[in-house]
């Protein structure tokens, strides 16, 4: 017996009907796939994995996307591995397709993003308007900053004399690094070479001192601790480091008793007349701090290739992070911060591991920082910590919380002090984005 079958313009009529509705169907799949494989990178840029991020993107990238997320986590990406051009073009692009479809907080966001990319390319006025409409959309911002911003919009920071590339000077150790440095004709003046800090600082006995006026008034988290300082913010119309001068230096002025320490490793107090910061440090192609024999070598432009294997090193705006591994294989992202006397993990990093308890003990350690001074609580001894080929031998390691302000930015699992780089002689390379050690990793003090 012969089956009905459908007239051919009815077959046709419901392939007409269906097929918008299958395309719908499969294109809503696609969108979900595409926005699940996002969400995975930008877990992975939480945790500070890049490779698997960057693998990922790529894969991504042979195919047509249509999601402005996606350009967002491109623009995360190509900012922590300090390609900046590829970071500003991606961020662009993602405000304006966001601004496309009409998700205007989403837009807002992509140009805070890149109002922080601008700043850090050192055009300022570009980051200020970037970072004013981010506001204006009633995004927040980094108020901090964008104070900073303007009041440095019309001059060009950080400007480097052309004719010496390399200068290096003595760096004594007194439980951080410090060198000598010059504020225009007067000094010298004991300095803090602080990787951990965002921006270069000032006592006031020092800004009054030099004749140094204040722009502009603020709060900024301060080393040391979560909380807001008072700060005011400056222009050093030159700061030298041995025969190298930077000129249009941007400080915040802090008062003088925030850079005063009492610790007991020291018969007297440690009194410090300002921090050198991450800002400017990595206005140099690479940084040497040798802690073995005692000197700080700055240069940049055409150099000689270092000899030890590299480790690569990644921004979180303006924060220094890298990767170590445990005795369980388990990578842990940690904050590089030459300026802090004690290295840390945090809660988040304590997390990840296998803890025994014997391992937690009491501390009688202080952390000191622009924010103040504090007793810690707890120390604990993991049995190994990797840098690359490098070993850690039970580091004693105080106990931090991780603050709320922090965790909205990138998971710290722990800082890497200069309590850790006793003896080693350590090298950052901004240009080939990587941490050189030589020498032994010590135990921790």
């Amino acid at each position: 017996m012969n089956r009905p079958t459908l007239p051919t313009h009815h077959r046709l009529l419901l392939v007409i009907l269906v097929a918008p509705l299958l395309s719908w169907h499969l294109g809503n799949d696609r969108d979900a796939d595409l926005r699940a494989r996002i969400a995975e990178v930008d877990r992975a840029l939480y945790d500070g994995a890049l490779g698997p991020a960057e693998a990922a993107l790529t894969d991504l990238l042979k195919h047509p996307v249509a999601e402005p997320t996606f350009w967002s986590s491109i623009g995360r990406l190509h900012g922590r591995r300090n390609r900046l051009d590829q970071a500003e073009a991606a961020f662009r692009r993602a405000a304006r397709e966001f601004e496309t479809l009409g998700e205007i907080a989403r837009a807002a966001e992509a140009r805070r993003e890149l109002g922080h990319v601008l700043y850090r390319q050192k055009d300022f006025p570009g980051a200020v308007a970037a970072l004013r409409l981010s506001e204006k959309s009633g995004v927040a911002v980094n108020r901090p900053l964008l104070d900073l911003l303007e009041v440095f919009a019309t001059s060009r920071p950080y400007e480097l004399q052309a004719g010496v590339v390399e200068t290096t000077v003595p760096m004594e150790i007194e439980i951080v690094p410090t060198i000598d440095v010059f504020l225009g004709d007067q000094g010298p003046f004991r300095f803090v070479v602080d990787t951990g800090a965002g921006l270069s600082v000032v006592a006031s006995h020092v800004a009054e001192r030099c004749g140094v006026r204040t722009l502009a008034e603020a709060k900024a988290y301060g080393a040391g601790g979560s909380a807001l300082i008072p700060i005011d913010l400056a222009r050093l119309e030159e700061l030298r480091i041995g025969k190298i001068p930077i000129r249009n230096v941007p400080v915040a002025v802090v008062e003088s008793r925030r850079l005063e320490f009492e610790l007991r490793q020291l018969d007297e107090p440690l009194r410090l007349d300002g921090i050198i910061g991450l800002p400017l440090l990595r206005e140099f192609s690479q940084v040497r701090l040798d802690f073995a024999t005692g000197q700080l070598r700055l240069s940049y432009g055409p150099r000689a290739s270092l000899e030890s294997t590299g480790h690569p090193i990644s921004f979180v705006k303006d924060q220094l992070y890298v990767e170590v591994q445990t005795a369980e294989e388990e990578p842990l992202h940690f904050f590089v911060d030459t300026g802090a006397n004690v290295s840390s993990i945090t809660d988040q990093g304590l997390a990840r591991i296998t803890v025994d308890p014997d391992d937690l003990r009491t501390s009688e350690k202080s952390v000191f920082g622009a924010a103040g001074q504090k007793q810690v609580e707890q120390e604990f001894s993991p049995v190994e910590l990797r840098l690359g080929e490098r070993r850690f031998q039970r580091p004693a390691l105080i106990v931090e919380t991780t603050d709320a302000h922090q965790r909205r930015r990138v998971r710290r699992d722990g800082v890497l002090g200069s309590d850790l780089m006793e003896a080693a002689c350590v090298d950052f390379d901004f240009d080939r984005m990587s941490i050189f050690w030589q020498g032994e990793l010590p135990e921790a003090r």
